[in-house]
């Protein structure tokens, strides 16, 4: 805390962090409206948990770190405790998924800090970058957030360092097969991961397949929807296919192989119909397993916490909330099978008894 003479309980902490979920799926303009009397707007169960000086006095003064232990080549510095905690939080069942995917997460921010990116292709251009491993269906087990390029050379690029680094959660590399797109991809990259005992799968970019020549994305775009070519590397036991679709996909697999062909649908305009076309079953695995992170965010943006803070750190705080919540969710799922709970029934039964907390 900022002033050492605050007086504050564990209770408080709860009921704050459930005022905070609350924001999610109970949403007003402006954050003073939550302790308003007026009647289009009052919300008794706020104004019962705590006083609105009370909540800005325990936003004001919440730290996350010690500032007195600064690590000067850490630029989250503030927020190391508070993401290593819920690394192990996440891992303390273990990583308990088979299929994993690894990718980036925007968190939304809009002021300034030198890590904050702008995408312009992503649903949230301005924010924070985080690297996530999560399982396929939508379960983060770990996560780091980008700094920007701190090395002059990467050995498998920034991609592949972050692959490399995310995968040291796993106890088991034999156990989990793990799925990545074009960003990360590298054929350097699966040679490494297979020899350290990992299954991986990722979409891969046409000058990153030098060991596997496959025809090149122009000819392959020329012949009819369906057609596939694909090679395989021996020494290293990597297989790459390219298959043409609505556009020329690239797959590279150190555990998977084209067999057994699937059939999927696809409108020909020759015809005026739906026609079957093969596809490989490396495309098929990859995009059955990989949108992990996506799901994710997409849960976490439906009931995305509202309230907002000065601090450069409050959106990374609040987000992860939101993911810890979410995971809670999926843990919940996996032991009551049979319970059809939704995430808005999950959020606000969690949400109530922390309002609540005596």
């Amino acid at each position: 805390m900022n002033r050492p003479n605050i007086c504050i309980t564990i209770q408080d902490i709860q009921r704050f962090i459930g005022i905070l979920l609350f924001t999610g799926y109970h949403s007003l303009p402006q954050e003073r409206m939550y302790w308003s009397n007026d009647s289009d707007i009052s919300i008794p169960i706020i104004r019962d948990t705590m006083t609105q000086l009370q909540f800005r006095n325990l936003k004001y003064n919440i730290h996350l770190a010690d500032n007195t232990k600064i690590d000067i080549h850490d630029r989250f510095y503030k927020v190391r405790p508070y993401i290593n905690i819920l690394n192990n939080k996440f891992q303390q069942f273990g990583i308990f998924k088979h299929h994993l995917s690894i990718d980036e997460q925007m968190i939304p921010y809009r002021g300034r800090h030198s890590c904050k990116m702008f995408i312009k292709e992503k649903p949230i251009r301005f924010g924070y970058k985080s690297w996530i491993l999560a399982s396929s269906d939508g379960y983060v087990f770990s996560f780091d957030i980008y700094q920007g390029k701190r090395e002059n050379k990467y050995e498998y690029g920034l991609g592949g360092n972050v692959i490399i680094k995310l995968l040291k959660a796993l106890q088991k590399p034999n156990y989990h097969k793990i799925y990545f797109d074009n960003f990360f991809t590298s054929f350097k990259l699966l040679s490494y991961l297979k020899q350290m005992g990992y299954f991986a799968t990722g979409t891969v970019r046409d000058n990153r397949i030098e060991h596997c020549p496959v025809k090149s994305i122009k000819v392959v775009a020329k012949k009819e929807r369906g057609y596939y070519d694909y090679r395989f590397e021996k020494l290293n036991e990597i297989f790459v296919v390219r298959w043409n679709d609505n556009s020329v996909v690239t797959v590279a697999s150190t555990c998977h192989t084209i067999s057994l062909l699937s059939n999927v649908s696809r409108y020909s305009k020759k015809i005026s119909s739906k026609i079957k076309i093969p596809k490989p079953n490396m495309v098929t695995a990859y995009n059955k397993h990989m949108g992990g992170v996506d799901l994710c965010d997409n849960l976490i943006s439906t009931y995305r916490i509202k309230i907002r803070g000065k601090k450069w750190w409050w959106p990374i705080f609040t987000n992860f909330i939101d993911v810890a919540l979410v995971n809670s969710w999926k843990i919940w799922k996996f032991v009551n099978r049979d319970d059809k709970k939704s995430l808005l029934a999950f959020r606000r039964e969690v949400t109530n008894y922390l309002l609540r907390s005596q």
